[in-house]
């Protein structure tokens, strides 16, 4: 039988002359294109070559997987977008889209944010009789408290009763702390949320109201503090309270209060009132009610009903 040996080794190296040609073809991909190519060997576009050639807007071959540098991305940069001709000067403020100018802060305004002007203030207090639970959502209630957690008598006792969500944050400040700190301060308890479908009450709008705590009296019955003390602390749990009521802002749609230590603390009315009139409130900075008008402002004090 004839060997075949010849034209196995043949067919080899055809094969493998094959496989180099392939090999040749597949190179000018990831280097320079035929057109290329036979543009570097032109002798006419050799004078094109050694004179510079103006940026293009897209690069093309190998320099389009390159980043464009600082230059590159002030020629793409458009010259009518506003957020690059006019950048903010504040790191975490947003631009308005305007174009007018640059963002000089980063805080954009809030109706509900409140005023930390000097700005000094007084209260004056305006007596009226009726219903000091008719006040529109949004209004402070404020009525004095023990700093004991209880709320057992007098109007008191009617806010135990309208307000229970309320009761229950004022004793617990109350089981955390003690009497001695208590006395003097005061607590801010915000309208609990209301749920989906929820309606205002038609009668009395007890819905969405502040209640306002001031401790002026460490303790209530046998143990409650002198008329003298009682002032005394009336006016630092009235400032404490006046600075709540500000960091609120406009969501404090007004300001009401009973006739505050007059009940069951047994303090004539006027001298409280003469007491809490005669503050100076405001300046250094501290916020300031959303509520005051040329330095006043105005708390209607409700006179007793009936459920005292």
């Amino acid at each position: 039988m004839p060997e075949k040996r010849p034209a196995d080794s043949g067919a080899a190296a055809g094969g493998m002359r094959g496989f180099k040609q392939t090999k040749l073809n597949f190179r000018p991909l990831t280097s320079k294109t035929n057109q290329e190519k036979s543009a570097a060997t032109d002798p006419q576009n050799e004078p094109e070559e050694s004179s510079p050639k103006p940026k293009s807007d897209t690069p093309s071959g190998d320099d389009s997987n390159k980043p464009p540098n600082d230059q590159q991305r002030q020629q793409h940069q458009p010259a009518d977008d506003p957020a690059k001709a006019n950048p903010t000067t504040s790191g975490s403020g947003s631009g308005s889209g305007s174009g007018s100018g640059p963002t000089t802060t980063g805080t954009p305004a809030s109706t509900s944010t409140p005023s930390t002007s000097n700005t000094r203030y007084r209260i004056r207090i305006v007596d009226r009789p009726g219903d000091l639970f008719s006040a529109p959502p949004g209004a402070v209630l404020i009525h004095a408290c023990n700093a004991l957690g209880v709320w057992g008598g007098g109007v008191a006792l009617a806010f135990h009763d309208r307000y229970p969500e309320a009761y229950r944050v004022y004793r617990r400040h109350c089981l955390k702390s003690t009497p001695e700190r208590l006395a003097g301060t005061a607590l801010l308890i915000p309208p609990p949320p209301a749920s989906a479908g929820e309606e205002e009450e038609e009668e009395g709008g007890l819905e969405g109201h502040y209640v306002g705590c001031v401790f002026t009296s460490r303790r209530f019955g046998r143990g409650v503090d002198s008329p003298r003390e009682i002032l005394r602390l009336t006016v630092p749990a009235m400032r404490d309270l006046m600075r709540l009521v500000a960091e609120e802002g406009e969501r404090v749609t007004e300001v009401r209060m009973c006739r505050i230590n007059s009940g069951i603390f047994n303090v004539p009315w006027e001298e409280t009132k003469k007491a809490i009139e005669g503050m100076v409130l405001g300046g250094e900075g501290e916020p300031v009610p959303a509520g005051v008008r040329d330095g006043v402002l105005e708390v209607v004090a409700w006179e007793r009903p009936e459920w005292f």
